[in-house]
């Protein structure tokens, strides 16, 4: 974990001067850049970039650290119901409220697409809310492709 390690004392240290670059942008990126410092986006364009360029580095370096806390602990990995409620409850989605529905949904997507997202059990979850099938139903089990 050297290189993360170098990475977050890098950012964690204190402004030490600073370093003159070139950096070449594409002139589109470049005129929605002024655009933005001019709507008050940040009051200079290098100060924005360098917040954007923080933003996105600690962004990284957060998510650089949690693949590599999982990695060395599995177990503490979440299934995909977990991970759709914790969307859910991000987004402030009413089904946020009903963990035990998009378990189920979870369960059910899980069934019929390997490479399921927390979007797709959220969308499946709101058509069994929306159609009135509760978590606790018991439903008879039918193909969803007939032969």
């Amino acid at each position: 974990m050297g290189k993360l390690d170098d990475l977050l004392e890098a950012l964690r240290r204190e402004e030490d001067g600073t370093k003159v670059t070139s950096v070449r942008r594409p002139r589109s990126l470049d005129a929605a850049l002024q655009a933005a410092v001019a709507m008050g986006w940040a009051p200079s364009a290098n100060e924005g970039l360098n917040r954007a360029l923080r933003d996105d580095l600690e962004a990284f370096a957060l998510g650089a650290a949690l693949d590599s806390h999982l990695s060395e602990n599995p177990e503490l990995t979440p299934d995909l119901a977990g991970v759709a409620v914790a969307v859910a409850e991000l987004r402030h989605d009413p089904l946020a409220h009903s963990a035990e529905l998009i378990r189920s949904a979870a369960a059910d997507i899980a069934r019929v697409k390997s490479d399921a997202t927390p979007d797709d059990v959220l969308v499946w979850a709101l058509s069994m809310q929306t159609h009135g099938v509760s978590a606790k139903a018991k439903r008879p089990r039918r193909p969803l492709v007939q032969a």
